[in-house]
């Protein structure tokens, strides 16, 4: 395996977690909306509050990742993903902002790598 297929599939998994941790609201909607006894408008907004953020924090992740190295921060993004994922639910927003900083140095690396093989 060449150190550019590694990259590459590091950079899958990682980009991977952000899109795992958002597909967690859709599997827990059907629960939500028996306990709020909301319609599928509201549940329309459960899954936008959830998905909002990730936006942001990919924003902050690639910002980040200019600044710190994104290296550094797709491993601590990756380290806070998966960490915090184990304790208990208060941190479950340490991992979700994790996986979006793993997601945004990990759409980096990929973009680097294909302008590298373009070359």
């Amino acid at each position: 395996m060449t150190g550019r297929t590694r990259v590459l599939a590091a950079t899958i998994l990682g980009s991977s977690l952000a899109f795992i941790d958002a597909s967690v609201v859709n599997v827990a909607l059907p629960a939500v909306q028996a306990s709020l006894q909301a319609g599928t408008a509201a549940m329309r907004w459960v899954v936008d509050a959830y998905l909002l953020p990730l936006g942001a924090l990919v924003l902050l992740g690639g910002a980040l990742g200019d600044r710190l190295g994104r290296v550094r921060v797709f491993m601590a993004g990756v380290v806070l993903a998966t960490g915090a994922a184990d304790a208990v639910a208060g941190f479950r927003h340490v991992a979700y902002a994790g996986a979006a900083c793993a997601a945004a140095a990990a759409s980096v690396a990929a973009a680097t790598i294909g302008r590298q093989a373009a070359a």
